[in-house]
């Protein structure tokens, strides 16, 4: 709060996107390293004053450091992949980026923008086709082909996951809380490097954190902002992974139930009336049509040989072909995209690569068990809702997704949540620690004679 007092929040977004810029340049002397600082400071000072703007007075000194490194641990990352390998992106990544850029050249040589894309006429045209290109060419329109330049650019949008972060733990625990999760998100390894690698992963986070934000104001009395960042996260899933607005949808169901049953009488009729959708469209979108048809578990069991194809899946020959098949298998799917890889699996690369992160994310999942409990023990209206809202999307991942290849990209989406539990469950232990040391210091001073000492009121001897 004092450094709010010393320096104006104002001073914040170009502080740290010139300080961020420059080092970029510094470290890229090219044509390249001049777009990709202008791209920082244009881009990641917009993206802070807007952050600015919607936090709470009190809290944007801590909005602001925390947007500052994550931006930072991002840029360098960016930086630092494209010293490495210019053309650092897995191959659909690296499609998706080739693709926007090409797109956007035609923008520029027919004279504008083209955002016809995002018309509900022409998503209901191509049902099932995602915009990952056009999101590349959106950007790639305003900051040029420089690939360097593309990578800042996403990179802010991953920042802006610690700003979402933060407000995530202080709508739901509080202002400690709140620091604590934007924290940890602004510097997650995972959430870093899928940052800098491409637009798709950081974007699909992002529309998670509203759809979290949106449930918790529905059930905080907000119903019409709540409402409608809700609309805006189904849309952009709609636009993107169609399959992942089916599994979101009935989760927002879920957690507005579980919230009216706890007591949160402004979420009853939305809570209806969100469910009443979900059943009258959940037919619609990926999986969806084949529920409907008996033949779910055919497409689930194609999609999970798919994967053991790519040589990267854990339970090899799993057996879903019946539903009794699939109950058996969901405990191991679950913990396979929960806790794998674990220690004994060093089997590919790809395994490998998330060793390091591995004993981190273990004890994450601690700290958020405790988070849980303090919350259930608190009373806390909607801190089990906010699992609701992820658990039919984790059962449809861990079903026929558990593999390291798509589900540790995949479980990235749900981190956030569960580190603003793990945040939660830091600040009541370290409440604890001070609880049990308190009266060992107030019992020391009481041995040492201090306690009982008068204090002296005047200055004389």
């Amino acid at each position: 709060m004092r450094a709010d007092a010393r320096l104006p929040a104002q001073w914040w977004p170009l502080g740290v996107a010139l300080a961020a810029s420059l080092l970029v340049l510094l470290a890229v002397h090219s044509e390249e390293g001049t777009a990709a600082a202008v791209t920082l400071l244009v881009l990641g000072g917009g993206t802070l004053c807007l952050a600015l703007l919607g936090a709470p007075r009190e809290a944007r000194g801590s909005v602001a450091f925390l947007f500052g490194v994550a931006l930072g641990l991002r840029a360098l990352v960016a930086v630092l992949a494209y010293s490495w390998d210019p053309l650092f992106f897995s191959l659909d990544q690296a499609s998706y980026f080739l693709r926007g850029a090409s797109l956007a050249s035609q923008w520029r040589e027919a004279g504008g923008l083209d955002l016809s894309w995002l018309l509900p006429t022409e998503i209901a045209r191509e049902v099932g086709l995602n915009r990952f290109a056009e999101m590349w060419a959106v950007l790639s329109y305003f900051v040029g082909p420089s690939e360097l330049a593309m990578r800042i650019g996403t990179s802010v949008v991953g920042a802006y996951l610690a700003v979402r972060a933060h407000h995530l733990g202080r709508e739901l625990f509080g202002g400690k809380a709140g620091v604590v999760a934007g924290g940890l998100v602004a510097c997650w390894p995972s959430l870093i490097i899928w940052s800098a690698q491409g637009l798709r992963d950081p974007v699909l986070v992002l529309l998670w954190c509203e759809v979290g934000l949106g449930v918790l104001r529905v059930c905080r009395g907000r119903s019409i902002s709540g409402f409608l960042g809700l609309g805006a996260a189904m849309y952009g899933f709609i636009l993107l992974r169609p399959y992942v607005a089916v599994w979101a949808s009935r989760g927002v169901a879920l957690a507005l139930l579980l919230a009216t049953i706890r007591g949160a009488r402004s979420a009853k009729l939305l809570a209806i009336g969100w469910t009443g959708l979900v059943l009258l469209v959940g037919g619609i979108g990926f999986l969806g049509a084949d529920l409907l048809r008996g033949a779910d578990l055919g497409t689930a069991t194609e999609i999970h040989r798919a994967f053991e194809e790519g040589g990267s899946s854990f339970a090899v020959a799993a057996d879903l072909s019946s539903y009794s098949a699939a109950l058996r298998y969901l405990p191991i799917g679950l913990a396979y995209f929960m806790l794998a890889p674990f220690p004994w699996q060093t089997g590919s690369m790809l395994q490998m690569t998330t060793v390091l992160e591995q004993p981190i994310w273990y004890a994450a999942l601690g700290f958020a068990l405790c988070g849980l409990a303090s919350a259930l023990r608190r009373r806390v209206p909607t801190g089990l809702a906010m699992l609701a809202v992820l658990a039919p999307a984790i059962v449809f991942y861990g079903l026929v997704m558990s593999n390291v290849g798509t589900a540790y990209r995949n479980r990235a989406q749900f981190i956030p949540f569960i580190l603003v539990y793990a945040a939660e469950g830091i600040v009541a232990w370290h409440r604890k620690r001070a609880r049990r040391h308190s009266p060992r210091v107030q019992h020391a001073a009481g041995s040492l004679g201090l306690a009982s000492q008068p204090q002296p009121v005047g200055g004389g001897s």
